[in-house]
């Protein structure tokens, strides 16, 4: 279901998180794609964290990359580090030859440059990268290194580790040791599977965490963060997620000083004019959408947290997450509107984590407690009070006085809908000639924004009438909407030669509706018979088809699909084919109700979409009639 909006699950690195940096630092950072049986991968974790939270930490790796007959490749490893206030070298490094020989990588094949900014952060920061290139990598030899980091100040957020394993890759032997002086309140949490053990020795806790034998999964399934289904070991010196967000606001500035102030609420006036509400809501979330670039600025330690002053952010024209949220913010609080900072998980990570670790969130938006509202306006493409799919079903941290965890909206299948209205004719030579309107709901405009931005409407058009079986020429027309409630309108025209064989007395029709943004076939790829381990997950939502065939004269319909009607805890599905007038009129209706599935529970929903895609696939068979004698 929703092929056209599913996102590309990339696999996600498993994180050993350090004293809240708020680039997750990995027990080793590398380029490779090997399979699970040839890496023969060990890997050492030690951290020793200090009364005052400073730590000092090693990360042992070694490993066979390449197996035999493989090609000689990923010859790096490489980690970043903040200068400001952290210190990183490479304590060892070699690489052993399957004879025994060892080759010490060389001083001059470890290079020191600027860290790149990540591409979904575009912008820039003041993290070093460490890239250490090793000799003689081949079939069967063995690549060892040893980093060596040391955190010279606390962070924001104390201690907080999470390593989970990676399903992309099989754990051969992972082991953790967390040496923590006893006046520390540190708690810790392993999952199943995990073997760990804890004593105590001269006023220090030594915690040991050990992962063996973990199995790859080969998913070939859309599903949620790793961090919900995999064997994890997490630490954290929090109590409680609220006091993140009571550190946050320790270190923000809420008051403006009077310049700013009155730029703001000159500013403001200037947005809403004499609009209240949310419709004044609305139009700062649009000008901060159309004036505010997405540019993240890190050269700070706690610039991932912390936002830039508002006269610097209108300054600059550009700002990240947490920047567009503090500006929209001021702009509200100029015209009366309570907004507070809410800090969520803009990703595939629904449960919450066991403890309170800092790192289950990763984006800031707005909240409007009056109107219990949330907005997103880092998305320039969605339109105000708009969440994608990896924006709702979690929990929320928000940032006030005092600081408090809340629920994003859940996932109604009303929030996202899609209707199409369509009318074909069925030409004597058997060319097809349609039109159609779809209307897509505020909650999934950006999605399809996204892709009319891209590839245009012309491609679109095409795309879509290839699929369905109805290559031909037409004209996309896009409406956009008029506010922040109304849909998306997609206006297609098109004509389709000789689309069906009418020369046959027995003819086949597909019910294919044409122009569809959601045809039901392209649901097939969701049919899966692995779903075993980790959860499925497929956007909810209602699609609604109204479809009119007109038939050319003299062509009868001998049958037609029977009517399907399946309405279960994962959805509902109904779909009606009849005939009137000389009109084939189809009637469809699809939900789904469930964001993510148990692997227990998959089968009733691929019941669902197996009838889906038969029900896609049907067809009507039509005769001719007899032209009458004359004379």
């Amino acid at each position: 279901m929703w092929p056209h909006l599913r996102r590309l699950i990339l696999p996600i690195l498993s994180t050993v998180i350090l004293l809240a940096t708020h680039q997750p630092m990995h027990a080793d950072d590398d380029d490779n794609d090997s399979s699970d049986d040839d890496r023969l991968r060990h890997v050492l974790l030690e951290y020793k964290v200090n009364a005052d939270l400073t730590m000092e930490s090693w990360s042992t790796i070694d490993s066979m990359p390449i197996r035999s007959g493989h090609r000689a490749e990923n010859t790096r490893r490489w980690q970043t580090y903040s200068p400001a206030t952290e210190m990183l070298e490479v304590a060892e490094a070699w690489v052993t030859s399957p004879d025994g020989v060892r080759h010490t990588v060389p001083s001059e094949d470890i290079f020191t440059r600027s860290a790149p900014q990540p591409s979904n952060m575009p912008g820039f920061n003041a993290d070093q990268k460490i890239t250490v290139v090793f000799p003689q990598v081949g079939p069967g030899s063995k690549v060892h290194v040893k980093w060596h980091r040391l955190r010279k100040t606390p962070q924001l957020f104390g201690v907080n580790i999470l390593e989970t394993a990676r399903y992309d890759q099989k754990v051969e032997d992972t082991t953790i040791i967390l040496d923590v002086p006893s006046t520390i309140d540190l708690q810790w949490y392993a999952d199943p599977g995990v073997e760990t053990e804890e004593h105590i020795a001269d006023n220090r806790r030594i915690i040991r965490a050990h992962m063996t034998n973990i199995p790859k999964l080969r998913l070939t399934y859309p599903t949620v963060s790793e961090d919900q289904f995999r064997p994890r070991f997490m630490a954290t010196t929090l109590k409680r997620l609220e006091d993140e967000g009571d550190r946050i606001l320790a270190q923000v500035q809420d008051d403006l000083d009077p310049a700013t102030a009155d730029r703001i609420a000159k500013l403001a006036r200037s947005i809403v004019g004499d609009r209240q509400g949310l419709e004044a809501a609305a139009a700062i979330h649009d000008w901060i959408r159309q004036n505010i670039a997405y540019t993240a600025v890190y050269l700070n330690p706690n610039d991932g947290w912390v936002e830039h002053p508002i006269g610097k952010i209108l300054d600059n024209g550009f700002g990240d997450c947490k920047d567009q949220t503090a500006l929209m913010r001021a702009l509200l609080g100029a015209v009366g509107i309570r907004a507070e900072r809410a800090v969520v998980q803009w990703g595939t990570l629904y449960d919450p984590l066991p403890l309170p670790v800092a790192w289950q969130f990763n984006h800031a938006m707005v909240y409007l407690p009056d109107f219990n509202l949330f907005d997103n306006p880092t998305d320039k493409r969605a339109p105000f009070a708009a969440l994608d799919e990896q924006l709702i079903n979690k929990q929320a941290l928000i940032v006030s006085r005092p600081s408090r965890v809340i629920r994003l909206p859940d996932a109604s299948p009303d929030l996202f809908r899609i209707s199409n209205r369509s009318e074909l004719v069925l030409g004597p030579d058997g060319t097809v000639t349609g039109q159609a309107m779809v209307h897509v709901s505020p909650w999934l405009v950006a999605q399809y924004q996204q892709d009319i931005d891209s590839n245009g409407p012309a491609a679109l058009l095409t795309r879509k009438l290839a699929i369905n079986g109805q290559d031909g020429q037409g004209r996309l027309s896009v409406i956009q909407p008029k506010t922040w409630r109304d849909d998306l309108l997609l206006k297609a025209n098109w004509m389709s030669a000789q689309v069906v064989d009418l020369v046959q007395k027995t003819i086949v029709l597909p019910l294919q509706t044409g122009f569809d943004t959601e045809p039901l076939v392209s649901n097939a790829p969701l049919l899966h018979d692995d779903v075993t381990v980790a959860p499925f997950r497929l956007m909810t939502g209602t699609l609604d088809w109204s479809v009119a065939i007109k038939l050319p004269l003299r062509l009868k319909v001998q049958s037609v699909p029977p009517p399907v009607h399946i309405d279960t805890e994962a959805g509902l599905f109904d779909s009606r084919v009849e005939e009137k007038d000389g009109t084939l009129l189809i009637t469809r209706r699809l939900i789904n109700r469930r964001l993510v599935t148990k692997p227990d529970d998959y089968l009733v929903l691929k019941t669902l979409l197996r009838a889906v895609v038969r029900a896609g696939r049907s067809y009507a068979i039509l005769t001719r009639e007899t032209e009458p004698q004359h004379g």
